[in-house]
């Protein structure tokens, strides 16, 4: 605990009667933990209130998928939103296409990126609440982030428009900024408030992120590492010529593309609540009063 670092601490979430985090929840024992550790916790996230996460997923991301796959049907496209990575990879393909597929392509690419956003406030609140002790319902999650949609919206505009930045710069640029802001919907789901207040969430995801840089740009750099082994899987599955290989790259796209949303999500909640536990020792804020016990 000695590489706690002084500063201003940002308020720790709100609890109501001291009460403990949720028993058995993948936050009941906040501790520090290695990248490698944040990856595998994440899943557990996944296994612990599968079906919560699952409605969240289906109502908050769900639109927004099929709203990616529709427009990259109107380019001619006939991949899934998952697998564009590697089209993206080989720019000189994107850019034989008319002008009109790459708009499609773009609009394709933003849905995507805002439904993935909007759930990954979404986890990120409902694990908060298995923080404060509490075991939230979908409804109550749901509810509670659509009335913060347009601060949520605004806030991931900024947020693009500084990755845009980030790209002018080329890769350098895009590894400095993408790691800065790969917390940022922990950061709104648990210390945001207000439309235009919540564009603090901004620096304060680049101040947290910078507390841990190394592992911010590991956990970040596993996203599309992940797209890419999936998409190298369905192409060698195509060249292989596995039966039925259209219906089964079909159900691959979909399972791959949210599980990855899912895992995402929770990895990124994870770090952030990791970064506080290291810099700010929110692990002893939230059970000091549990250790010291009642004053008689």
């Amino acid at each position: 605990m000695a590489s706690r670092r002084a500063g201003t601490a940002a308020p720790s979430p709100v609890r109501s009667e001291n009460a403990p985090p949720l028993e058995g929840s993948p936050v009941e024992r906040l501790r520090p933990r290695t990248a490698p550790q944040i990856l595998d916790a994440g899943f557990e996230v996944m296994r612990f209130r599968a079906k919560t996460i699952a409605i969240l997923l289906v109502v908050l991301h769900g639109p927004f998928y099929v709203a990616s796959v529709v427009l990259l049907r109107q380019a001619g496209d006939v991949s899934w939103p998952t697998l564009l990575l590697s089209r993206l990879w080989n720019s000189s393909s994107l850019d034989a296409l008319p002008r009109s597929s790459q708009i499609w392509i773009a609009g394709s690419t933003l849905s995507g990126l805002f439904g993935e956003m909007l759930f990954a406030v979404a986890l990120a609140a409902l694990m908060r609440g298995w923080l404060e002790g509490r075991d939230p319902s979908a409804g109550d999650v749901i509810r509670r982030t659509l009335r913060r949609l347009p601060g949520i919206l605004l806030v991931w505009i900024v947020a693009l428009v500084i990755k845009a930045i980030g790209a002018a710069l080329c890769l350098v640029g895009l590894l400095l900024v993408v790691p800065q802001l790969s917390i940022l919907a922990p950061v709104v789901a648990f210390e945001g408030s207000g439309s235009f207040r919540m564009l603090s969430a901004l620096g304060r995801s680049r101040q947290l992120a910078n507390r841990s840089a190394s592992r911010a740009l590991f956990l970040t750099l596993m996203a599309p590492a992940l797209s890419a082994l999936v998409s190298w899987g369905i192409s060698a599955g195509d060249q292989l010529g596995i039966t039925r290989f259209e219906q089964l790259s079909t159900i691959m796209g979909i399972a791959a593309s949210l599980l990855l949303v899912v895992a995402r999500g929770a990895t990124m909640t994870l770090l952030y609540l990791d970064i506080r536990v290291r810099t700010e020792g929110l692990d002893l804020a939230i059970r000091a009063p549990e250790a010291l016990g009642p004053l008689r």
